[in-house]
């Protein structure tokens, strides 16, 4: 099965981060230490370095 990432928003401090995508749904912010579970994906695919850069500008125009 192949590696999916996925970007994901914080639902506290509104940051967009990179993940990979696993059973269970749910990860924690790095920037607020929230546990949450994925409530909307904003990118997915198989190489981070093409969601990085769309995570990069999203926290940018923010």
């Amino acid at each position: 099965m192949p590696t999916v990432f996925i970007a994901v928003q914080c639902c506290q401090c509104s940051t967009m981060q990179v993940k990979q995508r696993n059973k269970s749904n749910k990860w924690t912010c790095v920037v607020c230490n929230q546990k949450q579970f994925v409530r909307q994906v904003f990118a997915q695919g198989p190489v981070v370095g093409d969601l990085r850069l769309f995570v990069q500008s999203s926290n940018m125009s923010r």
